[in-house]
């Protein structure tokens, strides 16, 4: 029943949880105009057009409840669990911040708070590159078969650092697959309703 203290999750999740508190209040008004208007078109999967510098209740509860089952994951007695006994508990870090965590993220993030990072280098070729469904699917599932190649998951469990960036690829390339279905910023699109459910049907398949 110990609990870990791995010091580059805590620094991450408290950057981000920081980040989105100030976003939401001091820098509020800065990032609205950095980032500009949001497109009169809506993106195939919207289901309304995006109010500018609105953020709902729901989207606060949604993101710090991402940050909650993600400091599950990585800091609960979960951790040790999975590393040193249970394969299944290792498991189920990964589907904790991958189908969990990441896309409570992602519906608790309006994309004006996105926008403006992502119109900007080196983010911008970085978005273009990822945040589209192939691309997004591929580097996902490349890099979660990559990491199950047993040499490389035996490295990672005796080698913290290596373990460290397992995790945080997992979790952010988990936000990059979610994005056709949950991204929050109409100039990189979600695919229409049918093309989500098929995305979805074939991203569980590599798995």
């Amino acid at each position: 029943m110990h609990w870990s203290f791995e010091p580059g999750a805590v620094a991450g999740l408290l950057c981000l949880a920081t980040g989105y508190a100030l976003a939401a209040t001091r820098f509020r008004a800065a990032l609205l105009r950095l980032g500009g208007p949001p497109p009169r078109w809506l993106p195939p999967g919207a289901m309304s057009g995006e109010r500018l510098g609105r953020l709902t209740p729901l989207q606060v509860l949604c993101f710090f409840a991402g940050i909650i089952i993600a400091s599950l994951a990585l800091l609960s007695p979960l951790h040790d669990l999975g590393e040193r006994f249970l394969l299944s508990g290792h498991m189920a870090q990964h589907l904790l911040l991958i189908q969990v965590a990441a896309p409570l993220l992602l519906l608790g993030t309006p994309g004006w708070m996105l926008r403006p990072l992502l119109k900007r280098p080196p983010f911008a070729s970085l978005a273009r590159t990822l945040l589209s469904p192939l691309p997004a699917f591929g580097f996902f599932n490349l890099v979660l078969v990559a990491w199950h190649v047993p040499a490389i998951y035996d490295l990672s469990l005796h080698m913290p650092l290596l373990h460290a960036v397992e995790h945080g690829l997992f979790f952010g390339l988990g936000i990059v697959s979610w994005w056709p279905v949950l991204g929050p910023v109409a100039e990189y699109p979600r695919l229409p309703y049918g093309g989500q459910v098929l995305y979805l049907f074939f991203q569980s398949l590599p798995p």
